[in-house]
């Protein structure tokens, strides 16, 4: 039979999925340059991405709505 200690509990187990394991990596001097671009250029991806989702999103809108309320009224 297992100790009690031994055995994860929850709060074990989302203090460890909480950890940044990137916040306790040293960056390397030499590479840090590459790191901040490529780390721009994935935040830039990133919000290019969520404005033509949410776009598309806002032009559906209109259409979704008239349809619900077409609906709502029959």
């Amino acid at each position: 039979m297992k100790k009690p200690d031994t055995v994860p509990t929850l709060q074990r187990a989302v203090r460890k999925s909480r950890r940044a394991p990137v916040a306790l990596r040293p960056m390397d001097p030499a590479n840090s340059g590459l790191e901040a671009a490529l780390h721009q250029a994935v935040e830039t991806l990133i919000q290019e991405e969520t404005q033509r989702m949410s776009r598309r999103v806002f032009a559906r809108l209109p259409g979704t709505i008239a349809g619900l309320l077409a609906v709502s009224k029959g």
